[in-house]
């Protein structure tokens, strides 16, 4: 037989929870995630080449907040692809997480410098917690080696001249 006042008393507790929650979701409103990337630059690459950049994202609730995901996306200039290596990132309150994002620029991409936007947003709101990085695209100039000596052929103990001509590009 259930105690008279138990009712009562679950009651009181389902309250006390429900407030708690309430507490922890005006708290969660005014603790920002925060994220970082590396590399901030990827190292100078051709056009078509996958460059990864890693998000670590910290979930700075208070420690009586649940735990949360994060649900990852990106920004990238038109027609790139982006792969992640999830779709999202779950922790408890103080910790970080970190997730990959493989960026491929379209072969034939003018070489420049590019933004790569990454966000990871709370799954039950709004609050986002962004970083960018620069993708960066640098064609080399072709390199052009031409050896040659001052006569066709040499005999034995004769002094043999040579040029050596080496362009990058257009310059020397």
């Amino acid at each position: 037989m259930r105690h008279p006042r138990a009712h009562s008393l679950l009651k009181l507790l389902t309250g006390l929870a429900q407030a708690a929650l309430n507490a922890c979701q005006l708290i969660v409103a005014s603790a920002i995630p925060t994220a970082t990337v590396t590399p901030i630059q990827s190292a100078y690459v051709t056009a078509g080449t996958p460059v990864n950049f890693t998000i670590t994202v910290k979930d700075n609730d208070s420690s009586g907040c649940a735990p949360i995901t994060f649900n990852l996306s990106d920004t990238l200039p038109s027609g790139w692809t982006g792969i992640w290596n999830t779709s999202g990132l779950s922790m408890s309150p103080g910790a970080s997480a970190t997730a990959t994002l493989s960026v491929t620029s379209p072969a034939g991409t003018l070489d420049g410098f590019y933004n790569v936007a990454m966000s990871a947003t709370r799954s039950n709101s709004y609050v986002t917690a962004s970083a960018a990085a620069t993708y960066v695209i640098s064609t080399p100039a072709p390199v052009s080696i031409s050896v040659s000596t001052n006569q066709p052929s040499y005999s034995s103990g004769q002094t043999v001249a040579i040029a050596v001509s080496a362009l990058s590009g257009t310059s020397p």
